[in-house]
Parts: C-alpha cells; sequence; structure tokens
C-alpha cells in the first residue's frame, strides 16, 4: 500500500477510490510560523494522538516537527496541524495528519537524502521529506487555496520498522 491513501479513505482533500467510512479531524491547532513553536505543535499531536488511543507516537514527534521546520523555512506566517482520529481495516490501524500553511509552493513528490561527503559540512536542509517518505505508510501535497497542505499516512506495525532502518543521517561535528 506505500504511496497511497487505502481506498477506503477519505482524508483531508484526498478521497479513496471507493468510500466507505470517513476519518474525521480528532483536533487542530494553528501555530506562529516561527522556531519556537515547533516543540508546540509537536507536543500538541503526541498528545492528540495518545488520547485518541494511538501509542506509537515516535514517526508522528519527528514528522510534524520537520513539517512545521519546512513551513518556517519557506516563510509561512501560520501553520495548523492537524491530527485525525486512528482506523482500523483490513490492513493494519493508522493514523493521519496534515501540516498545512499559507506558504503556496507545493515540494515535490520525491526527493533525495543529501550525500554526506567525507571532510566536508553537510548540508543543514533536504532531509525533511526524504524522512516523511521513510517514516510514513503514504503522504502527498496538496496545493489549497491559500497555501498548501501535506498529508500524512503512519501505519502503526510500519513505524516500528522503520525504527530500526538505517536513515542515511550521519552525526555531524560542530563547527566553530
Amino acid at each position: 500500500m506505500r504511496g497511497r491513501l487505502p481506498s477506503s479513505v477519505r482524508f483531508g482533500g484526498a478521497v479513496g477510490a471507493d468510500l466507505h467510512h470517513d476519518v474525521r479531524p480528532s483536533r487542530s491547532s494553528t501555530f506562529s510560523a516561527v522556531p519556537g513553536f515547533v516543540i508546540l505543535a509537536r507536543g500538541f499531536a503526541v498528545d492528540v494522538a495518545r488520547s485518541s488511543g494511538w501509542n506509537d507516537d515516535f514517526a508522528l514527534g519527528l514528522l510534524v516537527s520537520e513539517l512545521a521546520t519546512n513551513s518556517i523555512q519557506a516563510k509561512a506566517s501560520l501553520f495548523t496541524v492537524t491530527v485525525f482520529e486512528p482506523y482500523e481495516d483490513q490492513s493494519g490501524r493508522y493514523l493521519m495528519f496534515e501540516v498545512a500553511d499559507d506558504c503556496p509552493t507545493v515540494p515535490a513528490p520525491k526527493q533525495r537524502m543529501p550525500e554526506v561527503v567525507e571532510g566536508q559540512v553537510p548540508s543543514e536542509n533536504g532531509r525533511g521529506l526524504p524522512l516523511v517518505d521513510a517514516l510514513s505508510e503514504s503522504w502527498h501535497a496538496e496545493k489549497r487555496e491559500h497555501g498548501k497542505t501535506i498529508c500524512v499516512t503512519l501505519k502503526e506495525e510500519h513505524q516500528a520498522a522503520a525504527r530500526s532502518r538505517t536513515l542515511s543521517i550521519r552525526p555531524t561535528p560542530s563547527v566553530a
């Protein structure tokens, strides 16, 4: 199923081919697009998901942080995080969330992790969407009337496997 929404689910503006039920937003909150609010957005999403019975918040917290940071770097003035009610179908248990902002630039769907070259300071940018791709069951970007929305689906069992993957990110020495 990777790369698309389950066919029985309506999520944000995307509709699967065979609509059997709606996935309803649990809660939504809007934040100022400044660095100090990233941790608040992450905490909000994790708290809402836990209160809805979602137990595995590793990928959720990381991806909300990445997407909120992307909103800030895109010069958005505000960003909104919406967490949907978890649901189950024959293929597993899912949690969906959106991060929307007022920046109209929609990111490319497939991006590669930036290369790390021995002896060079790696770029601080370019890891967010490859992380979204690696840790989510599916994701997509939608252009909206007043900006864009990144819609992400997490699969509960997928998250546990994602933690054991080795991503191409290595700690780098500080440059003073």
